[in-house]
């Protein structure tokens, strides 16, 4: 009895310590080089059930959004064409045959009375599409307990982990489903 106690003890540990290192990844996203958004923007395009290709990365024209696009591996040329004029005429919008992720761009340390220019920060913001492409991520790195038919008769679900500053919403509305990370309301 005493053993099967402890055996499921060291199970229950070792769940709570992957989970540390899911939310140790998502928080590397808060406040990031420009090198690891590309990073973390892999891990969401890997965790697609397509394979995608690693279009284009621009910031805004106000400089508040940064975003990195991915197209199907498998798109034609002329797709490809098509999807990088729309994305030159609207940046902002977002693409139905593409994947967009998107940052929101922080300068810390910026003090224009001082002329301190400060330094550019990436915090993850949202990412969309279908259920099924984003659901694996969501499960894997957020919510590892979460049931796919629970969230899709929701329409919703949330992480909201106020020791480790963390909190997350995935939802679906009029053009699908997104991720949306609400963390900075913590921080």
């Amino acid at each position: 009895m005493i053993m099967k106690k402890l055996l499921l003890f060291t199970f229950l540990l070792f769940g709570l310590m992957l989970q540390a290192q899911d939310y140790d990844f998502l928080k590397k996203a808060y406040r990031s080089d420009i090198k690891f958004t590309r990073e973390f923007a892999d891990v969401i395009a890997s965790n697609f059930r397509g394979e995608y290709s690693y279009l284009d990365s621009r910031e805004s024209k106000k400089g508040n959004v940064y975003s990195i696009i991915y197209i199907p591996k498998l798109a034609s040329e002329e797709t490809k064409k098509r999807i990088e004029q729309s994305i030159d005429y609207a940046y902002s919008g977002e693409c139905k045959e593409c994947l967009q992720v998107h940052f929101k761009v922080i300068v810390e340390g910026q003090n224009n009375d001082l002329e301190i220019t400060g330094t550019k920060k990436y915090m993850f913001d949202i990412f969309r599409g279908k259920f099924l492409d984003l659901f694996p991520f969501w499960k894997k790195y957020i919510a590892p307990n979460d049931v796919t038919e629970l969230v899709t008769e929701k329409g919703y679900a949330s992480m909201r982990d106020e020791q480790n500053k963390v909190i997350f919403n995935f939802r679906r509305n009029a053009e699908g489903w997104y991720i949306q990370n609400y963390s900075d309301r913590l921080n």
